[in-house]
């Protein structure tokens, strides 16, 4: 009798820990998939965005207009911030992509550490993207204005004499 009730309790014990584990497992299953759907999204939004500045950079250079682009300084203090946050999103992710390489319950077939590694580097395209397209349009209004074409300036006196005017 008592074998029998002791078989009883583990087949029991058992079970709960077979369910315990299979919905453990089809909830990190979730997890994985659910983070890499968004990675996989977030990588072409960033990535549209990161073309789409390479484009208007391209543009703005090979220009030939005499007006200056965004000269109210607002436009040009977006593109900053906006550069700002996004040097702030890869700080996060390589966070996050380290925290996935250090879970012992990932492996390297689920690719979620791939699929951070990926998407960071489309970050850090937009990144320096967004501060190109800030000089290219530096760059032209200073053209634009003249900037630069003044009187060379070939000693400590001269650059004095400079600032004195300012």
């Amino acid at each position: 009798m008592r074998a029998h009730a002791t078989d009883s309790a583990t087949l029991k014990r058992l079970g709960g820990d077979v369910i315990h584990a299979a919905n453990r497992s089809i909830q990190l299953l979730n997890a994985i998939e659910t983070t890499v759907s968004a990675l996989c999204y977030d990588r072409s939004f960033y990535s549209a965005i990161a073309n789409f500045s390479h484009k208007m950079t391209e543009a703005i250079k090979k220009s030939e207009s005499s007006e200056e682009i965004y000269s109210d300084e607002t436009h040009l203090d977006g593109l900053l911030k906006a550069q700002e946050k996004i040097h702030n999103l890869y700080d996060l992710m390589i966070a996050k992509r380290h925290s996935a390489i250090s879970d012992p319950r990932l492996t390297d077939e689920d690719g979620v550490a791939n699929e951070y590694t990926e998407t960071i580097a489309v970050i850090a395209e937009l990144h320096n993207n967004l501060n190109d397209l800030r000089w290219a349009i530096g760059e032209h209004n200073a053209r634009i204005s003249g900037e630069g074409r003044g009187e060379i300036l070939r000693s400590p006196k001269d650059v004095e004499k400079y600032l004195d005017t300012l």
